[in-house]
């Protein structure tokens, strides 16, 4: 009827509507709009980060960050039953500084990232307003800007967790510009990106397991039920990602 406007497809409720000029203005502000949420997600985590003392759990990434050697920092970690990436990712960085502010600094940054790349995904999954508001939602989470401001490996994960289910839905839902040429390197780029950041969370915090446990059945059943052919690239994914996590157990 005359009240029904059917969206383009492939259009949220954002965009729909916009055509030309008006549609790159509207993405102009939605970037604009990002900038602004990501620089105050940053603010809300950096002012007073040295404010509180260290304790136990928070001084012990230090003490083991701060061994000689890349190798024996990945020792430390795993005498204390921890995976090593995010100690070595800190033991490179504490050569900047090492004060109590410099120690968290890792955590504010994998945290503020989560920003951007949650507005990213909302726009992939929906459109240019559930970015936005995916990306308020995180800015303003409190258990988000705890984990931002606590220098353990939580807010990577957190952060690595959500770039993997990006790539992962990159990969089952290729969206590519019409006429654009389907080339096989070009579609196994987010499974190979995707497999990647799976192996650096399982590196990162052993409770990465359950994340992708959960991606990788969903996945699974969709592909059964409905996509057949990214069943393959799948389970080629697991197998990779297995293989690299056996090898490293060695």
């Amino acid at each position: 009827g005359r009240g029904s406007l059917p969206l383009p497809a492939g259009e949220g409720w954002g965009e729909g509507f916009l055509t030309g000029r008006a549609s790159r203005r509207f993405s102009l502000a939605a970037t604009l709009l990002t900038v602004a949420i990501t620089a105050l997600a940053f603010a809300l985590r950096v002012v007073g980060l040295d404010a509180e003392s260290l304790w136990f759990d928070t001084a012990h990434s230090g003490v083991v960050a701060l061994n000689s050697t890349v190798g024996q920092v990945v020792q430390g970690a795993a005498a204390d039953y921890q995976a090593p990436a995010y100690f070595v990712l800190q033991h490179f960085w504490l050569m900047v500084a090492q004060q109590d502010f410099w120690l968290g600094y890792p955590s504010v940054m994998a945290g503020t990232l989560i920003i951007p790349l949650s507005f990213a995904f909302g726009h992939r999954l929906f459109d240019a307003n559930a970015g936005l508001a995916a990306a308020l939602i995180s800015t303003l989470t409190t258990y988000q800007v705890y984990y931002s401001r606590y220098p353990r490996a939580y807010i990577l994960l957190a952060f690595l967790g959500l770039l993997a289910a990006y790539w992962l839905h990159r990969a089952l839902f290729p969206q590519r510009e019409a006429g654009a040429p389907g080339l096989p390197v070009r579609r196994a780029l987010p499974w190979l990106a995707h497999g990647g950041t799976v192996v650096v969370a399982l590196y990162t915090q052993p409770y990465a397991f359950f994340i992708v446990a959960a991606m990788w059945g969903a996945a699974g059943l969709h592909a059964l039920l409905l996509r057949r052919g990214n069943l393959l690239p799948l389970i080629a994914t697991a197998v990779l990602v297995g293989g690299e996590i056996g090898r490293a157990h060695v």
